[in-house]
Parts: structure tokens; C-alpha cells; sequence
């Protein structure tokens, strides 16, 4: 049996349908954000500060923010007025099309704070 373009689209469309559909006949409940009670402890786990900041009694301010390439990767290197340095991954995938808005916008924003208060500066910096 020869199986057609069509044939098989539709085919795989009703059966992709046909797995979905008991998961959205599921009479579930629904909660308004950080209410689920399923969820309290990683509710209760979040509002924890992440970052450590009595570690550091110093302010380690950002001097400089870079992006670096090489082939297909990016890194994002942070160094600080005393010389501490941080490198971070970027995504590969979008960072050919975001460059222009880290250089114009996140550079400017970053240099000169804290990194101490990066939860709450990644905070403010998507607003």
C-alpha cells in the first residue's frame, strides 16, 4: 500500500490528538499563582535567597561585561574592579540576533552595580 502526503498528515495529526485528549479531559483543579498547595514547599524553597551574601563583606562591583565568540559558542565573561571574574555560558541561538540589545542595554545596565545583588539586579533588568 503506497501512503500518500495527505494520508499520513492526517494520520499523524488524529493520533497526536488522540494522545492529548485524556490529558485534557483531566478534571484538575486550578489554583491562582503560588497557591497550589502541591506546590508549597518549592513555593517556600523560592522565596529563598539563592546567593550567599554574607560571604562576601566587600562590594564586588562589575567593571566590565563581555561577550565573547569563538565558532558556535558564547561566553559571557564579568569582572569586577578587584579583579574577580565570572564566565557564564550564553545560548547559542539567539545571542547572533540579541547582541545589539546586550551591548546597548545590558552592558550599561550591569557595569558599575553590585554583583552581589544579582538576584534582584536580573530581577530589575527585565522589567
Amino acid at each position: 500500500m503506497q501512503v500518500s502526503r495527505r494520508h499520513l498528515i492526517k494520520s499523524t495529526v488524529a493520533a497526536a490528538g488522540a494522545a492529548v485528549l485524556p490529558l485534557s479531559s483531566r478534571g484538575t483543579a486550578c489554583y491562582p499563582p503560588g497557591s497550589n498547595p502541591h506546590y508549597a514547599k518549592f513555593d517556600e524553597i523560592l522565596t529563598q535567597p539563592v546567593f550567599k551574601r554574607e560571604l562576601f563583606p566587600n562590594p564586588v562591583l562589575i567593571e566590565t561585561l563581555e561577550l565573547l565568540h569563538y565558532k558556535d559558542s558564547y561566553l559571557c565573561r564579568i569582572r569586577s574592579k578587584d579583579g574577580a571574574e565570572g564566565i557564564s555560558v550564553g545560548n547559542t541561538f539567539q545571542l547572533d540576533s540579541l547582541y545589539p540589545f546586550f551591548v546597548r542595554r545590558l552592558q550599561p545596565f550591569f557595569i558599575g552595580k553590585d554583583a552581589r545583588d544579582l538576584e534582584h539586579l536580573l530581577e530589575a533588568s527585565t522589567v
